[in-house]
């Protein structure tokens, strides 16, 4: 590592472009000391944490601002070196590096303890506040991506897009911080954004209810409603206009259309709104398949369920282009979500089922391959449905489990298939032997084996005595290879028999039994800290969504388009609430500030020399 490269008074690279006049070049270089110099001692502090200076980084950290941001980006960035070494098998560096990313998390959690015991709201802002030194919404973007070339790669700060500035909760949220979003301080700064406007303690069922019948919204309390509209009304009138015309007066003149608009845009109320959609479109998709489904033509209802997949597919693509950063770490963000994953392999299924509808001729012979496909699309829809048990805190953390466990039984396939594949092998040559070179060889080399795992040991075939209407004659068998009878071999397929069943049933199996019992052990210890990481993703994806549902979430994004074109010649329409991350005044971010500051101290004091000594 190069030690030019983080000094604070150099120039970091030379200019792409030729610079012929001398001035130029002064003139340049200035201009990247003035913005070097700026944030010095959050330069200091990340050319501490690359170089696994601990003390030094403590006292950088301590100099600096944005005391919560800087330690959970110092834990992601020692979190993702330590990956990096461990796949250099340096273990002792890994180790190092990924206790040092857990102290840093560990401050961040004290600090905002000390925090949350202070003052809640402050807290609360605190959390979701823009951190322009983490992001790359100043001037010194290109600054931190020629100083840090790996800021892009292991930093949290994302110097492809200068309009994106990342808050606390985004940042734990990205690099998976799961024990500080645990931390009681952001669980309940998500329930107040999980809830919208209104209570915090308004139940669920309430909530359900009102979706259906409007007419109930009264019983629902919402938070600051007429706080808001005394804030806008004085806000107009000190500058100098009535307060009817400002357009936020107008929307909540009348209390009840104000309550409906914050009703439905709640992320629980979309929550909501979206499984009432999906238990609509598996009902459809349902009794297409098993009435409707025939060699003709689509019918109707193929073609709804046609159209209300195609605008899932949509949404998934508008949550991709919803990212700010460059398009390729968009993919790689999105895709790194386990149920993406899932959603890819759904929505391709389901593409190559609609790519077969119009390929095969009606009434075709081949149409049962259609079949198959929606058969599948369908299972893959209703497994689908079970990552909106994510909101269930009773429920979610078994999911988890469930999803765990699969990544398990994948590892566990991967040894049980060479078992599978090599006495599947001996037996068949020892059964039929001399068999043709065809496709159903390689369905019988699996069946016997796999099926042997289960309790269905097929003695009978292994003696040699076939079933039903079998032949020994070869001139039969070789037109139809099923037809044929087993040989038979004596003992030999009998002890091959007893090996496998000790390898698998007693062996394998209970290893798979092993691995199940630790992943439920580990996940069943910080179940609510895993819950409450998978909460924070579930909430942002639900706050971001439009308040309408597939299908009808496509007049939503004609309306997005107009919106778009309207944005280029009014900017103003282009402003948009967002709860994660907020821009505050100068005023409240000094004052947060030394809210922060003093929590810092407090926390120093409390623990001494302790600190200083990590």
């Amino acid at each position: 590592m190069r030690d030019d490269s983080f000094a604070l008074y150099s120039v970091y690279k030379k200019e792409k472009r030729t610079v012929t006049d001398t001035t130029d070049v002064q003139q340049s270089t200035n201009q990247k000391d003035v913005r070097r110099t700026r944030f010095w001692e959050r330069d200091l502090f990340l050319w501490a944490i690359l170089t696994n200076r601990r003390k030094m980084s403590l006292l950088f950290w301590r100099r600096g601002l944005d005391h919560l941001g800087g330690a959970l980006c110092a834990s992601a960035m020692l979190k993702r070196l330590a990956a990096i070494a461990e796949r250099t098998e340096s273990a002792d560096i890994s180790e190092d590096l990924r206790e040092h990313s857990q102290h840093w998390e560990r401050l961040a959690i004290q600090v905002l303890t000390e925090c949350f015991s202070l003052n809640r709201d402050l807290t609360h802002k605190l959390l979701v506040r823009k951190l322009p030194r983490w992001g790359a919404g100043d001037s010194d973007a290109t600054t931190l991506s020629e100083s840090y070339p790996g800021c892009g790669i292991y930093a949290p700060c994302n110097v492809k897009n200068p309009q994106e500035n990342p808050s606390v909760l985004r940042i734990a949220e990205r690099y998976k911080l799961k024990k500080f979003v645990g931390h009681a301080a952001c669980q309940t700064k998500l329930t107040a954004i999980w809830k919208g406007f209104m209570s915090s303690d308004t139940h669920e069922l309430l909530i359900l209810v009102c979706m259906f019948l409007p007419i109930f919204l009264p019983v629902i309390h919402f938070r600051n409603v007429r706080k808001r509209s005394t804030v806008a009304s004085r806000d107009s009138a000190e500058n100098g206009g009535s307060a009817r015309d400002d357009p936020r007066v107008k929307l909540c003149m009348g209390r009840c259309l104000c309550d409906v608009v914050h009703f439905y845009q709640a992320p629980i109320t979309k929550f909501f709104a979206n499984i009432a959609a999906n238990l609509v479109y598996l009902a459809i998709f349902s009794y297409f398949l098993i009435v409707e489904l025939d060699e003709g033509p689509p019918t109707l209802l193929e073609y709804i369920t046609w159209a209300w997949l195609f605008t899932m597919i949509m949404e998934e693509v508008r949550q991709i282009f919803r990212d700010q950063r460059a398009l390729k770490y968009r993919l790689l963000g999105w895709i790194s979500f386990d149920w993406n994953q899932f959603d890819v392999t759904l929505y391709t299924v389901f593409v190559i089922t609609v790519v077969l509808r119009f390929a095969l001729p009606l009434y075709s012979a081949n149409f049962q391959w259609a079949r198959w496909f929606y058969s599948v699309t369908l299972v893959l829809c209703f497994i689908r449905f079970t990552q909106y048990f994510y909101g269930v805190k009773s429920i979610g953390p078994k999911v988890i489990m469930i999803q765990k466990m699969v990544k398990d039984m994948f590892l566990f396939l991967a040894v049980l298939v060479v078992f599978v594949i090599g006495f599947g092998v001996a037996y068949h040559a020892n059964m039929f032997p001399n068999s043709p070179p065809e496709w159903s060889v390689v369905v019988n080399i699996l069946y016997y084996p796999y099926f042997q795992i289960f309790g269905e040991l097929f003695l009978d075939t292994l003696k040699g005595e076939g079933e039903g209407a079998c032949t020994n004659n070869e001139t039969v068998w070789r037109q139809d290879i099923l037809k044929r009878c087993p040989e038979n071999t004596g003992y030999i397929v009998h002890l091959m028999l007893a090996a496998y069943l000790i390898v698998t049933n007693i062996l394998l199996v209970n290893l798979l039994i092993a691995m199940f019992s630790y992943t439920f052990q580990r996940v069943q210890q910080k179940s609510m800290e895993v819950w409450c990481y998978y909460r924070l993703s579930l909430v942002h994806e639900y706050f971001s969504r439009p308040v309408s549902v597939p299908p009808f979430i496509v007049f939503h994004y004609i309306f997005s388009i107009i919106r778009y074109f309207c944005c280029d010649r009014n900017a103003g329409l282009c402003k948009q609430y967002h709860a994660f991350r907020r821009a505050y005044s100068d005023e409240e971010m000094r004052h947060l500030t030394l809210f922060e500051r003093t929590a810092v101290k407090k926390v120093f004091i409390q623990n001494g020399q302790s600190i200083d000594r990590h």
